[in-house]
């Protein structure tokens, strides 16, 4: 499974065209308010929950042409919001690592 380390690297995927989502990747250009996205959150993170998976978020996904590009933003309080949401909304609760790139 593809972890990077840095923006340089997801950048060169990007633009590679060889960022791909699928059964262990998926990515999300933010992370948004209310309780649907938090419940979308919850599934996308227990799909992981056997095999393993990476969630990259700050990376943007034109559907139509099927690419990505980078779409960096804050990252306060993130980290908290996704293990808050991996402990109280996944069933059994999930333990998550969080990487800030």
């Amino acid at each position: 499974m593809w972890k990077p380390a840095t923006e340089a690297q997801i950048d060169a995927a990007t633009a590679a065209g060889d960022l791909r989502e699928n059964v262990q990747l998926d990515v999300k250009r933010a992370l948004t308010g209310g309780d649907g996205a938090r419940t979308e959150l919850a599934r996308d993170l227990a799909s992981f929950a056997i095999d393993g998976g990476a969630l990259l978020i700050g990376v943007a996904e034109d559907k139509a042409a099927i690419t990505f590009s980078l779409a960096p933003f804050p990252l306060a309080g993130v980290a908290e919001q996704i293990e808050n949401i991996a402990a109280n909304r996944v069933d059994p609760p999930l333990f998550v690592r969080i990487h800030d790139i």
